[in-house]
C-alpha cells in the first residue's frame, strides 16, 4: 500500500530550495544535488544525509561544494568525456589567459598588430569552449584535438590552417614558459589541410581573380577614395589594412622624369615589416591626388597623416578592443553587387592582391613580384641581400600588369 505524506512529512518539503534563482543544480530526493546533462542525471555533492532513516539537511545545504564540483566537470560531461580535472593543475582557461596577457603586452609595445591580437583572442575563446575552461592541460589527449579538427572541417582550408597554427602557438607558449611539465601531444589527426586538399577546394570554389574588364568597371563606378584604394590594390598588391593605414610619408607623387611619368610607393608591409617599394601608374597617382583633394579633416589626431578617409572622417579599417570595422570590404562588396560581379566564392577586395600576383608572375620575375608584395624571402641568401630586385625589374612587372589591365585586347 502506497504511503501518503502530509505537507509536513513530504520528502519534497525536506529538500532545500535553490540558494539563488540561477543556481544550476536541483536537490535530489536521495540527498545529492543533481543535473541532467546529455539525457543522463549526474550528481554533485550532497545537501542531506539519512539519520535513523530520515533525511536531514546538512549545514549550509552543501551547495557551494556541489557547485564547485559541478563546474569542474560540466564541460567534460557536455562534451561526452569522462571528467578528468585536477584543480591544482594548469587549466585551459588559465593558459589562454596567460597567453593573451603576454600577447597584449606585445600589442601595447607595437610588436603585434591589433588584428593579429584579435585573431589570437578569438581563437583562445573558441579553444576554451571546445576543451572546457577547467580542463587540465596535462590531461589533454589526441582525441580532444581530433574533435577540434572535426569542428574546424567546416571552414575553408586556409582558415583551418590559420586556426590550427594559432592553437599550437598557445600550447607552444605553455611549453616554452614551463607552464607544463611536458609538451602537448596533438596526435595524427590534428594537422592543417594538405596542399592537395587546398587545390581541390580552390578548384571547386573558382579562382579569386578579377578580369581586366571587371576592374575597369569597378574603377568607373567607385568614389575617389575607393578608386584610389582599388588602384593601389592592383598596381601594388595592397590589401584592406594596407590602404587604410597608408600615410603621406609612404608616397612620392611627384613625377620622377619624362620617361617614367609616375610616383613611388615606399611602404613597409605592416604584417612582416618587410620593405615594399613600388612604382605607381599615372592613373594611380591621379586617383590618389583626387582623393587627397577632397579628403576631409580627420576626426582623430591619430589619423592626421592617413591618406584615405571615409566620409565620416575616419580611416577605412578601424580596430578597437572589441570590434573591427572594415569600410573597404563593405563599400567594395556593395560595388561588386551593384555591378553583378560577385558570384564567385571568396571574391573581395583582397582578390586584387591575388590578381596582381597572378598577372605579375607571368613576367617570369618571381623575386620582383615577391619584393613588390612585401613577401619574406625564405632562403639564406636573402639574409645577405641588402638591395633586392632593382627598380627597373619592379617597373617591368607593374608595367606588364598595367598593360594587362588597360589593354582591351589582352583583358
Amino acid at each position: 500500500m502506497a504511503k501518503h505524506f502530509t505537507t509536513e512529512e513530504s520528502p519534497l518539503k525536506a529538500r532545500p530550495p535553490k540558494p539563488y534563482k540561477e543556481f544550476p543544480l536541483s536537490p535530489h530526493k536521495g540527498g545529492a544535488w543533481c543535473k541532467k546533462i546529455k539525457g543522463k542525471i549526474h550528481y554533485f555533492g550532497r545537501w542531506g544525509q539519512r539519520v535513523n532513516g530520515q533525511m536531514e539537511r546538512l549545514p549550509g545545504d552543501g551547495w557551494k561544494e556541489a557547485l564547485e564540483e559541478y563546474l569542474s566537470q560540466v564541460d567534460d560531461l557536455r562534451a561526452g568525456r569522462r571528467p578528468r580535472v585536477t584543480l591544482d593543475q594548469l587549466t585551459v582557461k588559465d593558459l589562454c589567459n596567460e597567453f593573451l596577457t603576454a600577447k597584449h603586452l606585445r600589442l601595447e609595445t607595437g610588436k603585434l598588430s591589433r588584428r593579429s591580437w584579435d585573431e589570437l583572442d578569438q581563437t583562445a575563446r573558441r579553444l576554451v569552449g571546445w576543451l572546457g575552461r577547467r580542463t587540465s592541460v596535462d590531461d589533454l589527449r589526441p582525441q580532444d584535438f581530433a574533435k577540434i579538427g572535426a569542428e574546424l572541417a567546416r571552414y575553408s582550408p586556409n582558415r583551418q590552417t590559420n586556426e590550427i597554427g594559432r592553437i599550437k602557438q598557445i600550447f607552444k607558449y605553455a611549453s616554452e614558459n614551463r607552464l607544463v611539465e611536458k609538451p602537448v601531444i596533438y596526435g595524427s589527426e590534428f594537422k592543417p589541410p594538405s596542399k592537395a586538399e587546398k587545390r581541390k577546394y580552390k578548384s571547386k570554389g573558382g579562382k579569386r581573380l578579377f578580369t581586366g574588364v571587371e576592374i575597369r568597371q569597378l574603377l568607373s563606378t567607385a568614389s575617389p577614395p575607393i578608386k584610389a584604394a582599388i588602384l593601389m590594390g592592383i598596381n601594388a598588391g595592397l590589401g584592406n589594412t594596407d590602404v587604410a593605414d597608408l600615410e603621406f610619408q609612404h608616397l612620392d607623387l611627384e613625377f620622377e622624369h619624362v620617361d617614367h611619368d609616375r610616383g613611388w610607393l615606399d611602404y613597409p608591409r605592416g604584417k612582416t615589416g618587410t620593405e615594399r617599394r613600388c612604382p605607381l601608374w599615372p592613373e594611380t597617382v591621379e586617383a590618389l591626388q583626387a582623393a587627397i583633394a577632397e579628403r576631409p579633416e580627420p576626426l582623430l589626431k591619430a589619423d592626421a597623416e592617413v591618406v584615405l578617409l571615409t566620409a565620416q572622417r575616419q580611416r577605412l579599417v578601424r580596430d578597437t578592443e572589441h570590434s573591427r570595422t572594415d569600410s573597404v570590404s563593405v563599400v567594395f562588396g556593395k560595388l561588386l553587387r551593384k555591378l553583378e560581379i560577385n558570384g564567385r566564392d571568396g571574391l573581395g577586395f583582397y582578390s586584387l592582391r591575388h590578381t596582381f600576383a597572378t598577372i605579375g608572375l607571368q613576367t617570369g620575375d618571381r623575386d620582383a613580384v615577391k619584393a613588390l608584395m612585401g613577401h619574406i624571402e625564405q632562403d639564406m641568401l636573402a639574409t645577405y641581400d641588402e638591395t633586392g630586385p632593382s627598380d627597373e625589374r619592379r617597373r617591368a612587372v607593374t608595367e606588364y600588369v598595367h598593360d594587362w589591365l588597360f589593354n582591351e585586347d589582352i583583358s
